[in-house]
């Protein structure tokens, strides 16, 4: 029965070990998606900064986008939608909120 106990703990262990890896090979692979959507996407307007940020559109308004260093950023045709360029907004807003 011992022997028996200890390949069952045994094979309990490996089987753990087995999801640890598996979860964290997941993890990776959501990440890299993640990225890649981004990547796909070359400006982001109010509604994307707000969700990327996870702030509703009025607090991105008040500390993000109403930063100097934001507005150097913005592009806006004559009367239309505000947008900045992910990589460059990306940068500026992880300064932005290192200072807060």
């Amino acid at each position: 029965m011992q022997v028996a106990e200890k390949s069952a703990t045994l094979e309990i262990l490996l089987l753990g070990k087995y999801e640890e890896i598996a979860r964290e090979e997941a993890r990776a692979l959501l990440a890299e998606i993640v990225t890649k959507l981004d990547e796909e996407f070359l400006f982001w307007d109010i509604k994307k900064l707000a969700e990327k940020c996870c702030l509703s559109v009025s607090s991105v308004r008040r500390y993000i986008t109403n930063d100097k260093r934001m507005k150097l950023l913005e592009k806006k045709p004559n009367g239309g939608k505000a947008i900045w360029p992910v990589e460059q907004a990306r940068e500026t807003i992880l300064e932005i909120v290192s200072e807060w």
